[in-house]
């Protein structure tokens, strides 16, 4: 019978190698057990950073936006879809239609927003804050299983 270890070698976000254990990275109670979990699980993932996605887009541009979840939730998706698009080199919306379309839905002017790709770059360093709040930080320690050496960072 295959047994799974207790401990896995992984690098330190000071760039230390350690180990980290199994459990820490792989807590059950996060993991779907079906198909039905596992969509809810997503939605409430999507929701929660959909909510970020706003309140960083909010401190970014210097504006209060308070807009529903399903407004929210359109905007993330179609700003994801703009910085990360299913075929690179062709997003799905041309940089002038996902900035008329955010100012459309949001309580914003067009002039709080950049043009072209300095839009997917501002859009970009959103999202990357939306992964930094994402992080979970694993304890790293020696071979003793014992003595931290530092953290290893994984998505949630």
């Amino acid at each position: 019978m295959d047994t799974l270890p207790d401990l896995v070698a992984v690098e330190a976000t000071n760039g230390q190698q350690g180990y980290a254990y199994w459990s820490d990275m792989n807590d059950p109670s996060s993991q779907p057990a079906n198909p039905e979990e596992a969509v809810a699980l997503m939605a409430t993932r999507n929701a929660r950073d959909s909510q970020l996605f706003m309140q960083f887009l909010s401190g970014a541009i210097g504006l209060d936006l308070d807009v529903d979840s399903d407004t929210a939730q359109t905007v993330y998706e179609q700003a994801q879809n703009f910085v990360y698009p299913a075929v690179p080199g062709e997003p799905w919306f041309a940089d002038s239609q996902i900035k008329d379309d955010i100012v459309n839905l949001l309580p914003i002017n067009e002039v709080s927003l950049p043009d072209g790709e300095e839009l997917r770059t501002f859009l970009s360093a959103i999202f990357s804050g939306i992964q930094e709040e994402n992080y979970l930080e694993i304890p790293v320690y020696l071979e003793d299983g014992v003595t931290q050496i530092g953290v290893f960072r994984m998505g949630s």
